[in-house]
């Protein structure tokens, strides 16, 4: 999820035009997150993301598809955002990142489009089992999602997202 420079979900009314739009410069480096793309992508897409969050559902899709229309062109990396409301958000990042401890980012960007399905919007135990079986996961991952095992990547990640004021 991100906001068009500084515009949060109320800027359709606020931020009408692009030049009513505030903007800033903000440096993110892609570094070692899960990605899809070429690596010298000459376009960079860098998506602060919450798995439970309903905007960051609906543009994922196409973000994926941009990745597959134009493969030597764009390249998308992952980036988690803590929203805290969204309590199941960290378990179902856990379990992506323990699939891309498994088989790399392509399995990480399998097990987010898994997780981000309609069927397991509510992100419960149950949905991240059967995520987790999908993805040929066993029980270390599953214990992962409930002791935070990635707590410290995760958090790297979203304090990135706020000095960027994303």
């Amino acid at each position: 999820a991100s906001m068009l420079g500084g515009c949060d979900s109320s800027w359709v009314a606020a931020c009408s035009s692009p030049k009513d739009v505030p903007l800033f410069n903000a440096s993110v480096v892609a570094g070692s997150s899960p990605s899809l793309g070429k690596a010298d992508a000459p376009v960079t897409v860098i998506e602060f993301s919450d798995f439970q969050c309903p905007y960051c559902r609906k543009v994922a899709p196409t973000l994926k598809e941009l990745t597959q229309a134009y493969p030597n062109d764009v390249r998308l990396v992952f980036k988690h955002r803590i929203f805290t409301r969204h309590d199941r958000s960290q378990p179902a990042a856990n379990l992506a990142f323990e699939a891309r401890k498994k088989g790399g980012d392509a399995e990480f960007f399998r097990a987010f489009d898994l997780l981000v399905a309609k069927e397991n919007d509510a992100l419960s135990d149950d949905d991240l089992a059967r995520v987790a079986g999908q993805l040929g996961l066993g029980a270390p991952a599953l214990a992962c999602t409930k002791s935070n095992c990635h707590e410290a990547l995760i958090k790297d990640m979203d304090r990135e997202a706020t000095a960027a004021a994303v």
